[in-house]
């Protein structure tokens, strides 16, 4: 039977050196990570913003089954590609070519 991919952290996290408060903190999350499984957007009640960047923002949630509170970043995509295209058409040059 195939690894789980917590298992294969897990292997993964035994090979770094990190001290056992650290190790500690990563069972943790790993054990909180477990019990929740994988997320969507009706998991959460937004609580509020922690914070706003170029690219997303940050809010604080919970999480609607456990009420473990945490921040969770949505990345906007289309700001990004935005200032990705400002680049380029900001070095638009003769002497450079894009393939």
């Amino acid at each position: 039977m195939g690894k789980t991919s917590i298992e294969a952290l897990q292997e993964r996290l035994e090979e770094l050196q990190m001290d056992d408060t650290q190790r500690k903190r990563m069972e943790f999350f790993l054990c909180q990570k477990e019990k929740i499984g994988e997320l969507s957007d009706d998991d959460f009640e937004k609580l509020g913003e922690l914070g706003a960047g170029n690219g997303g923002v940050v809010m604080k949630v919970r999480h609607r089954s456990s009420g473990l509170i945490m921040a969770r970043k949505v990345t906007l995509f289309y700001i990004f590609y935005l200032h990705f295209l400002s680049f380029f058409f900001r070095i638009a040059s003769s002497f450079v070519v894009f393939q």
